[in-house]
């Protein structure tokens, strides 16, 4: 398989992430890669935001 080919094969990234950590350095780099591969992504600071953004919409990945 070429790296070609290999791209072809990948499923589309999910639609939306949401990060959810205390750290401010963990939290903003894990989101700053995510956001490079194409990923759309809801940060949360703490667990009530992380609540708060669940009620709010639908994820197809948390991250906590």
């Amino acid at each position: 398989m070429t790296p070609d080919t290999a791209q072809e094969t990948r499923p589309p990234p999910p639609r939306k992430i949401l990060v959810a950590d205390d750290d401010d350095g963990v939290r903003t780099g894990l989101v700053a890669n995510l956001e490079l591969e194409g990923y759309g992504v809801i940060e949360a600071r703490d667990g009530a935001e992380a609540i708060f953004q669940i009620d709010q919409q639908p994820f197809d990945l948390i991250i906590s």
